[in-house]
């Protein structure tokens, strides 16, 4: 559970299924059944078993959870506690912790209402989905589930959901910014907080949302509204004392038009000085330079809360110039809960770049954190750490990803592992890559216009033995990007588990010296040159 009360939460939309496409099932999909130990008004407390993938088992009103539970008693192979709070507009607290397979199959048979169903992954467009297939009392229930790693917008729903059963939620683009305001995480604002009717999605023809309708804010912040000018230094009537024009000024440009800056932050002219990041002083008092705004709010708030801005802005300018001097700067905002999760992700996203211990401790540290947006980024960094002292910490953190609850975690984790390498994985991490290199694999099958995508797909494939899978991604990305290195070498691999030795001998033959697998290249060959 975070510390922070804001770093479990989970954004989903559930729909009703009928006449479900059976492509688009699973041949071996996941078998779960789980109990509740509470189950009141939307919270939860719930522990959950899960086989990772099984075979020919059909789900029927007659099945009984703990037989189902006994029968697969030694296929399961991941467990989990997980307390949830009630559903809000598509948002909900959970809180999550895998915990041991034989304790957690024994609170199941000792628990309370019980749940059986089989999983399948899909990737539809550019989301990944689950269809849940239930058992017994709820059979011949299905239910499909999207889950991002923020507000489900702009969501392309398939034919076959018929009736959504989460909240209407309705989330804006400016969610992103929603996320990194004080107003979401100290207060819980959430998008309805202001956008109170969904019926009237043009704010500029919204009128509750006018710029001088100060009560949506003071309605939080009754203090400020009691004393409104002492606040804003402007006249009561004027654009100085609209909530929205100081803290949400039209900064943000989009394809058509130009909107209000959701982190609702403070206007920090010093950083329109050192970087140009607009504030929202001289975009009313467009005849004043940013220096002059500098100097006015300084006499007024000569302390004020601007410096925290300022650091942020500092420090992830020397981060993209990969500054020593950016180092500490970003370990204190990775490790600061107070900066909000997309700024600590940021910061870790960043120390990525730094090949020193100290980046590494905050990043198997981040690895742990509540968030799953800074968990993400702190694996995907990892993978970038060639440091060979800290190489064993580096592969348990990333391999304990594999099974991480949130998908965005288990793509980091199985990209890292390949740009790592390393040893031979053992029998249940491996079942843990290759089932996370199938929800990879769905994906990738999208992209098949990128060639990064298909060089780690192709070494995902090759990795589990999956040769003509393999074989085709690579000979894809070797198609699109014909002079990148290491794709000849590992396609030649890929054809060699074909057995079509002759393409490979090909394809080796054409590994320059340049390329940093020449010398595994000359010595295969000289393999294939030996008489068996």
């Amino acid at each position: 559970m975070s510390d922070t009360g804001y770093g479990d939460f989970e954004f989903e939309r559930r729909f009703w299924v009928r006449d479900l496409p059976r492509e688009l099932l699973d041949a071996s999909p996941a078998l779960i059944v789980q109990s509740y130990f509470l189950a009141d008004a939307g919270f939860a407390i719930r522990v959950r078993v899960q086989a990772t993938t099984v075979t020919g088992l059909v789900l029927t009103p007659e099945t009984d959870e703990l037989a189902l539970l006994d029968a697969y008693a030694d296929r399961m192979d991941l467990c989990a506690i997980t307390v949830k709070g009630p559903m809000n507009e598509g948002t909900r607290y959970e809180a999550e912790r895998e915990i041991d397979v034989s304790v957690g199959m024994e609170m199941v048979r000792r628990g309370g209402a019980r749940v059986a169903k089989t999983r399948h992954s899909v990737w539809l467009g550019e989301d990944g989905w689950v269809v849940d297939t239930f058992a017994g009392g709820n059979a011949p229930l299905v239910v499909a589930e999207v889950e991002r790693g923020g507000p489900v917008t702009d969501l392309s729903i398939p034919s076959f959901c018929v009736t959504e059963v989460t909240s209407d939620a309705r989330f804006s683009n400016d969610a992103l910014g929603l996320w990194q305001s004080e107003c979401f995480l100290r207060g819980g604002a959430t998008c309805t907080s202001c956008h109170q009717d969904p019926h009237v999605p043009d704010v500029d023809k919204n009128a509750q949302l006018v710029p001088r309708n100060n009560a949506l804010c003071t309605k939080c912040h009754q203090d400020l509204g009691t004393r409104l000018t002492a606040h804003t230094r402007h006249r009561a009537e004027s654009a100085g004392s609209s909530c929205v024009e100081c803290h949400m000024p039209k900064t943000v440009i989009s394809i058509k038009s130009t909107m209000r800056d959701h982190t609702i932050s403070l206007p920090a002219p010093e950083n329109s000085v050192a970087f140009g990041i607009p504030n929202a002083c001289t975009e009313c008092h467009a005849d004043k330079p940013p220096s002059w705004a500098v100097g006015v709010l300084k006499s007024w708030w000569p302390a004020g809360r601007r410096a925290r801005l300022v650091d942020r802005a500092e420090t992830f300018t020397a981060a993209r110039e990969r500054r020593p001097e950016a180092l500490e700067r970003l370990v204190a905002i990775a490790a600061d809960p107070g900066q909000g999760p997309l700024i600590q992700a940021n910061a870790v996203g960043y120390l990525a770049n730094y090949p020193d211990g100290r980046a590494i401790a905050a990043l198997l540290t981040a690895a742990k954190a509540g968030h799953p947006v800074i968990r993400s980024a702190a694996i995907a960094g990892l993978g970038q750490q060639a440091a060979a002292e800290s190489a064993g910490a580096i592969r348990t953190a990333v391999l304990a990803a594999l099974s991480d609850p949130r998908r965005a975690v288990r793509m980091s984790a199985i990209g890292s592992l390949v740009n790592r390498g390393g040893g031979p994985l053992g029998s249940g991490d491996m079942a843990r890559f290759q089932w996370v290199g199938r929800e990879f694999a769905a994906r990738a099958h999208l992209h098949e216009d990128d060639p990064s995508v298909q060089r780690e797909l192709g070494l995902i494939e090759l990795l589990t033995g999956r040769f003509d899978a393999a074989a085709n991604a690579l000979q894809i990305s070797l198609e699109l990007e014909p002079d990148r290195p290491s794709l000849k070498f590992l396609l030649a691999q890929a054809r060699l588990g074909q057995r079509r030795t002759d393409e490979a001998r090909a394809l080796l033959r054409q590994v320059l010296p340049a390329d940093p697998y020449y010398n595994l290249a000359q010595e295969r060959l000289k393999q294939l040159a030996t008489p068996r």
